[in-house]
């Protein structure tokens, strides 16, 4: 019974002699809001309303979601610090340890080289002594 009354209070009914309509509404409600005077009326106070009711559901939304990105970036700034830290110090010892290895390579290198020449420098010695031994033996044979 009360849905009938209140579909009878918001009906509108043509009159018949001035061919206005006539309506049937609480004249308290004139005050809580605007009455649109059209079915196109209506729709366009409801598509404002919903219109500026999203839009201001969309800035609480972005407002909460730049709240949440913020948060949730600190947390991963809070959970991967540590580990960043980590990594970075096993890239500088296996840095160190890179660096002393080519250190370590080049005086080996060089230590070979100066081996090597060592080792020329004997067998020229050695091979100049035995032609100088020859030469000796050369002129020290008695003639027959």
């Amino acid at each position: 019974m009360e849905d009938f009354d209140m579909v009878e209070e918001k009906a509108e009914f043509p009159d018949a002699m001035s061919g206005n309509q006539v309506s049937f509404r609480d004249p308290s409600q004139d005050f809580r809001r605007p009455v649109p005077e059209s079915r196109s009326e209506y729709f366009r106070l409801g598509r404002r309303g919903l219109v500026s009711e999203s839009k201001l559901r969309y800035r609480v939304v972005t407002s909460e979601l730049e709240t949440l990105k913020t948060k949730f970036q600190n947390s991963e700034n809070q959970r991967l610090e540590p580990e960043f830290a980590d990594r970075w110090q096993q890239r500088e010892a296996e840095a160190e340890r890179a660096r002393m290895e080519d250190e370590m390579k080049r005086d080996w290198i060089s230590q070979m080289e100066d081996l090597q020449q060592r080792v020329q420098d004997v067998e020229a010695e050695r091979e100049r002594e035995k032609e100088s031994s020859q030469s000796v033996q050369r002129f020290s044979r008695p003639v027959n």
